[in-house]
């Protein structure tokens, strides 16, 4: 007599459990029947050992031009990076200059040093006699 076993029981007679096995073990002697060589085996290897060695090749050169690949993207990112770095560090070395340059700021930095700025407006000197020159045009 069957019993009524709900699907989602797990079932422990005998039969089925030796069924299966027989069945996993006839699988895997197919399995192995297909992967043992024979002589034919070894003659198609043999006849065909160049392609079989360019295409470990070609895979060898598709393996390393990845790896390149990789490396080459980041070493791009890491110059990117850097440039984005310098590129702030010269806004901000512009600005400070920017700053420096300013007529208050030379003045400060000016009268440590005893340089003040002009009280008169600066005057241009003319020579009125054209044949007094420097010695240097002469030579």
């Amino acid at each position: 007599m069957k019993k009524n076993i709900p699907r989602n029981t797990l079932r422990t007679d005998k039969s089925t459990l030796s069924g299966r096995s027989f069945n996993f073990s006839k699988n895997y002697s197919k399995l192995l029947a297909d992967l043992t060589f024979d002589f034919q085996s070894l003659n198609w290897v043999r006849e065909n050992f160049y392609f079989i060695l360019f295409v470990f090749g070609i895979g060898l050169l598709y393996i390393a031009n990845s790896h390149f690949a990789e490396k080459q993207t980041r070493k791009l990112e890491a110059l990117t990076t850097e440039i984005k770095e310098l590129k702030s560090e010269a806004m901000t070395i512009n600005a400070q200059l920017c700053r420096m340059k300013k007529q208050s700021e030379l003045k400060k930095n000016l009268e440590h040093k005893g340089i003040q700025s002009l009280k008169d407006i600066p005057f241009k000197v003319v020579n009125s006699n054209p044949q007094i020159t420097n010695a240097n045009d002469h030579e």
